[in-house]
This record gives structure tokens, C-alpha cells and sequence, in this order.
């Protein structure tokens, strides 16, 4: 009886050996698969709150290649956004709609204009690390690929750890929940909208308040260096400016509180400084520009939501959209040649979007950008003000139509201006 209990213990004793190898050898092979599924709801607001808040951003990918436990995800996708359009009482040759850009006056044979471009889409690389937990890693890439020529923009590329992010993304001066969306790729001129190399922090806190800080990397154009002041004639043209190297990054902060839905608010600024060569008395000086904004949502029901923003500054004129590219920022200071001021500038939008119950969505924004006291240094650009109504129809999930007017006028300082109209199409397919 003892030995066949014997036996008996044995032969179980070995099988469950026998069990528990097999069990250790599926889990071995389960910690080498990879699973690619279709992504659901949680997975991507998992997804979209560890990337750029801007509209150009699109969604995220229809599909997740994740790791048996979780503990790894990665999507690869983006859009591909051919626009057709027509441009009518003046051209801009631009797929990008920038009224500082039009033309004063229209030029002779160039009253109006048709256009066809893909290349605004964009390719997204977006990795999670142990998500949903304290110590998510986040990895992420954004190709866009430029019009009007044929190049490739890396527009966000950086790695993000505990509120942490080190790379290039959106500036966090920037707010890109209050910028309705456009098919028009620039989108409202009067809109903080630039990317930066950056070390930054952002925290959330249970209460709603939302916190950040940044240094960046400036960015400046440059005035090229004549003085051109009424205070002393005789030395209109003389080079009194050159550039020096930037030691000192621009410092973006913000704070935001969340209520229920959309409604959000957000009070941000910026300072920085500019370093320039003063030829005249040969010697390198600095001129500080600052900049404030409010922005934010109002959704007083689920489909409505109000957008706006509105930013003062002195030396900001590389942040704002429409003066981006232009010497605008710092210019010679009439009243001392050979020293340099920041140059006041504002810009502002107000938007809305409605989307119905099968998903259609309509929206329309006005903005504007001006800026003042630089008549003598650049009298081609006073104001800029645009305006855009879209709809946007939902074909598949995978696949949207949409169609869009675009208003937009330039003045100058001496009261020269010009206006041009635009009718657009487009059809995106994400992936």
C-alpha cells in the first residue's frame, strides 16, 4: 500500500513538474510575441494625451502593435492630404494660406490662380513605454512633408518622461486647444504656432490647474542691419548692426484650469532676449522681449465650443504665425543708432466649431496680426487679417472630405493693401 502511494506521489510529483516546465516555456514564448490590433477608445487617449495638443497633429493610427503584457506600444501612421484650390483676385502660389504674403498690389496676370498639392501629409512614429503608469516613457516622431517644395520637415521629434520632455515639438508658448482646425495647413495668422528645441516640465493636478515651463532654444530673423531712423538723417544707411551668438534661451511658462468638457483657460508668457553687435560704439549688446497670452475653450453645450487667444508682446514676431519670417522682432532704435528695440505686436483669434450627431463638423475663425512703430524699417507689413469657414465630412472612418473658403488681406504702413479669396478641397485618408 506505502509503495503504490509512493508511486502515486511520484507520478504527480512529476507532472506537475512536467506542468509547470510547459507553463514557463508559454510564458517564455508569450514574452517574445507582439500583437498588432485595431486600436481602441482607451488605447488612444492614452495615445493622444502624450502628444502635441495641436489640430495639424491629427489622429492617432488605427492600429497598435503592443507587447503580450502591455508593458510596450507602438503606432505607426499619419495621413496623406492631397488640396486642390483656387485663388481668386489675387495668387499667393503658396499652398500655405499667409495674407502677409499676398501681394500689394496684385500683380498683372496674376489675378487668380489654381493650384494641386499632396505634400502636406504627414508620417507619425509614437512609442509608449510602461503606459498608463508614473514611469511612462514617450517617444515621438512627425514627419511632415512641405509644400510648396518638395521637402521633409521633422517637426516634432523628442522623448518625454514624468512630465519631463527633451527634443523639438510646439513651443510652450503655444496653445493648440484654441486653434480651430483648418484645411488650410498654415491656419489663423494671428495664432502663436512654432516649433522649438526645448528642455521642458508640465504637471497636472487633480484640482485642474496645469503647469509649464520651458527653455528654449531662440529662434530669431534678423534685421540686416541698416539704420534707416528720421531722428539723424545723415546716417540713413550707414551698417551699424551685426549679429552676435544667443547665450541666453527664451523662457515660456504657462498656467491653465480645466473645468467640465472644453471649458478651459490658459494665462501664458514668455521672455527672451536678443543679443546683437552695436558696430558703432564696437561692442556686443542685448535687448529684452517679452510676450503674454490668454486663450482657451467655452463649450456651453457638447457640440459648440467657442475657441480664443489673444497675445501682446515686444520681440515676438517669430512666434506669431503671420510675421514668422519677417525682421520684425528687434529693429534699430531711431533715437540712438547703433541700439536695438523689441518691436510691439499683437495677435488674435476667434473661433468656433458644431459637430452634428453623424459626425459633420463645421467651423469658422477670424484672426488678426499687426504690429507698430516700424514704418521706417519694414513699411511693406502693417496688419494682416484672415478668416476661414469649413466643413468637414466623415466618408469612413479612415477617410474625410473636406471644403473651405479663406478670406485674407494685407496693409502696410503707407495704406496700400490687397485682399485675396480662396475656395479649397481636400481629402485626407489617416492610417
Amino acid at each position: 500500500m506505502k509503495k503504490d502511494l509512493a508511486l502515486l506521489c511520484s507520478i504527480l510529483l512529476i507532472g506537475s513538474q512536467t506542468a509547470f516546465a510547459e507553463e514557463a516555456a508559454d510564458m517564455r514564448k508569450d514574452q517574445k510575441k507582439v500583437y498588432i490590433v485595431r486600436t481602441d477608445k482607451e488605447t488612444k487617449e492614452l495615445f493622444r494625451q502624450s502628444r502635441p495638443a495641436i489640430p495639424k497633429a491629427g489622429d492617432v493610427a488605427l492600429f497598435t502593435l503592443k507587447e503580450y503584457n502591455n508593458k510596450f506600444m507602438m503606432q505607426i501612421g499619419g495621413s496623406i492630404k492631397p488640396i486642390m484650390g483656387w485663388d481668386i483676385g489675387n495668387a499667393l502660389h503658396d499652398v500655405n494660406f499667409i495674407p502677409s504674403s499676398i501681394p500689394v498690389p496684385a500683380a498683372k496676370g496674376n489675378k487668380a490662380d489654381y493650384f494641386a498639392n499632396p505634400m502636406h501629409s504627414n508620417l507619425d512614429v509614437h512609442i509608449l513605454a510602461l503606459p498608463a503608469t508614473e514611469n511612462q516613457v514617450t517617444g515621438y516622431i512627425k514627419v511632415k512633408f512641405n509644400a510648396p517644395k518638395s521637402a521633409v520637415q521633422v517637426s516634432h521629434v523628442y522623448i518625454a518622461y514624468r512630465g519631463f520632455l527633451l527634443g523639438r515639438t510646439t513651443t510652450v508658448f503655444c496653445d493648440g486647444e484654441s486653434m480651430p482646425e483648418t484645411i488650410d495647413p498654415q491656419g489663423a495668422n494671428g495664432a502663436i504656432d512654432v516649433h522649438s528645441y526645448q528642455v521642458s516640465y508640465q504637471k497636472k493636478f487633480d484640482c485642474g490647474i496645469k503647469l509649464g515651463v520651458s527653455l528654449e532654444l531662440p529662434t530669431f530673423d534678423k534685421y540686416p542691419g541698416a539704420y534707416y531712423g528720421k531722428d539723424y538723417p545723415s546716417l540713413k544707411g550707414v551698417q551699424f548692426y551685426d549679429d552676435a551668438t544667443q547665450p541666453v534661451p527664451d523662457i515660456p511658462a504657462y498656467i491653465e484650469y480645466r473645468g467640465k468638457g472644453m471649458n478651459r483657460v490658459r494665462v501664458s508668457g514668455i521672455m527672451r532676449n536678443f543679443f546683437y553687435r552695436d558696430d558703432k560704439a564696437d561692442k556686443t549688446n542685448s535687448v529684452v522681449g517679452w510676450g503674454v497670452q490668454l486663450s482657451g475653450n467655452l463649450q456651453p453645450i457638447n457640440p459648440l465650443t467657442f475657441y480664443y487667444q489673444c497675445s501682446y508682446g515686444h520681440g515676438i514676431a517669430n512666434y506669431i504665425q503671420d510675421t514668422n519670417g519677417l525682421p520684425l522682432s528687434y529693429i534699430p532704435k531711431n533715437s540712438q543708432p547703433g541700439k536695438m528695440t523689441a518691436t510691439p505686436m499683437m495677435g488674435w483669434l476667434a473661433g468656433f466649431s458644431y459637430r452634428f450627431d453623424n459626425d459633420v463638423r463645421i467651423l469658422g475663425v477670424y484672426s488678426q496680426a499687426r504690429v507698430w512703430d516700424c514704418g521706417d524699417y519694414d513699411p511693406d507689413y502693417k496688419m494682416g487679417q484672415y478668416v476661414a469657414g469649413n466643413v468637414f465630412i466623415p466618408i469612413k472612418e479612415y477617410l474625410q472630405l473636406g471644403v473651405e473658403y479663406l478670406w485674407g488681406k494685407h496693409s502696410e504702413f503707407g495704406g496700400k493693401s490687397a485682399h485675396l479669396s480662396r475656395i479649397q478641397t481636400m481629402l485626407r485618408l489617416s492610417f
